[in-house]
């Protein structure tokens, strides 16, 4: 016989799911707590007393070299085990060696990852010889700027507006076939329609900006903004050399409140700029760390996140704000989104583009 009052033995019922649903969240919350603790003391297992390479597919001294070594600095900090990280320059062939070795050799357990050339991506898609890799598969760890380079013209030269580029022959230095501030001014001779004379031979930027200074030279193109703020910036704020035109898929933060003209700005739709947009498509990742394809993804996850805690940091930032490097995170995201639309270009845009490259390289 039921001695339950009238409703009592619903409540008695009722109250007993409840306790038993919170006994279940807390079993699983409990679960969820002691995997993460199994999870981080794994990855401590991994990297304490470890070092962790960093390859860089350029020599010592260079703007990959500089980000690289200064990441290796602090990015340790925020590594569980705190492993020493270790730069490892490998130049050559425009970073196909360093990108080849991270593609087929390099330990797949999270300790190697590197820096190499951004515009890799278009000699893929050129198929340039001995690229035993894929841009697409590489495991991205994240970006350390996103870069805009820039037609820069000195104090002499006559430049009423943007459009007198279009009309009128600037000379601009360049130094081999193959640097970006000898391939972009043909790049906007061919798609934009500027004048731009290129007189190549000079060992650097440096001796280019003593030739504007002796009017042997109006300026030069495709010069990098990270480089000219730390390189040229008296210059700059003198006025003794003007900022004519920001080059890149979309305005430079400091250079659209500088007032610098847009190159796209320059242009109608059409296959001229998907042309020219595919080209700078690398800026968009221009300090980009990629790990071997196939890494754990625990391991892959903990290297993204010391990534970005490292990029975000007080004390880095201070850091490169003292050594003016200019940082400007991307996400490992952005990364390959930015290279899947190269990819996913129209076959007759990236011929285009890829015809224009190879003639500018000459």
């Amino acid at each position: 016989m039921s001695h339950c009052r009238l409703g009592t033995c619903e409540g008695v019922s009722m109250v007993q799911s409840i306790r038993a649903s919170l006994q279940a969240v807390a079993a699983v919350a409990a679960a969820a707590a002691l995997s993460l603790a199994s999870q981080a003391r794994a990855a401590e297992d991994v990297f304490a007393g470890k070092q962790i390479e960093v390859i860089v597919g350029s020599a010592v001294g260079g703007g990959y070299d500089a980000y690289a070594r200064f990441l290796a600095r602090h990015m340790g900090r925020f590594l569980p085990g705190n492993p020493t990280l270790v730069v490892k320059n490998m130049p050559g062939a425009g970073g196909r060696i360093a990108a080849n070795y991270l593609a087929a050799r390099a330990a797949r357990d999270g300790t190697s990852f590197g820096i190499f050339q951004n515009t890799l991506t278009l000699d893929q898609l050129a198929k340039t010889p001995n690229i035993n890799f894929d841009m697409r598969q590489f495991s991205w760890v994240g970006n350390m700027n996103v870069q805009s380079t820039m037609c820069v013209l000195s104090q002499h030269a006559q430049l009423e507006s943007t459009r007198t580029m279009l009309e009128k022959e600037f000379v601009v230095g360049g130094t081999n076939a193959g640097s970006s501030i000898s391939i972009i001014p043909f790049i906007l001779n061919s798609l934009v329609g500027t004048k731009f004379k290129i007189v190549l031979g000079y060992t650097s930027t440096s001796t280019i900006l003593l030739a504007m200074e002796r009017r042997e030279m109006d300026g030069m193109c495709g010069w990098g903004w990270d480089s000219a703020r730390v390189q040229a910036l008296q210059l700059i704020e003198s006025n003794a050399i003007r900022l004519a035109l920001d080059i890149g898929n979309e305005p430079h933060p400091e250079l659209k409140a500088r007032g610098v003209p847009f190159v796209m700005d320059m242009l109608p739709d059409g296959d001229n700029k998907l042309a020219l947009r595919l080209l700078l498509s690398p800026q968009d990742y221009g300090r980009p760390f990629g790990a071997p394809a196939g890494i754990p993804a625990d391991r892959l996850s903990i290297l993204r996140t010391a990534f970005r805690q490292t990029l975000e940091d007080g004390a880095f930032l201070a850091d490169a704000e003292k050594a003016q490097l200019e940082i400007r995170y991307g996400s490992p995201e952005q990364i390959g989104r930015a290279i899947e639309a190269a990819f996913d270009a129209p076959i007759a845009v990236q011929e285009h583009a890829i015809d224009v490259l190879q003639k500018a390289s000459r």
